[in-house]
């Protein structure tokens, strides 16, 4: 169970940082990708973000233990 546990914490965060930087990529403020100045990377990646928000949320609630 606590393995489980810290895998959907490591996951939920390494999603969180994914969607920030896809998002600022996306937004033209973080340079060096095929996705810089793409406004749809900035959508992905805020829905990444909050997705892993969801999962940091849901692996923490003692409503899904």
């Amino acid at each position: 169970m606590r393995i489980s546990r810290l895998a959907s914490n490591v996951l939920a965060l390494f999603l969180m940082l994914l969607g920030v930087i896809w998002f600022f990529q996306g937004m033209g403020l973080l340079a060096g990708s095929f996705m810089t100045g793409e406004s749809i990377w900035s959508a992905i990646g805020l829905m990444v973000a909050v997705g892993g928000v969801a999962l940091l949320f849901a692996a923490n609630s003692r409503y899904f233990r």
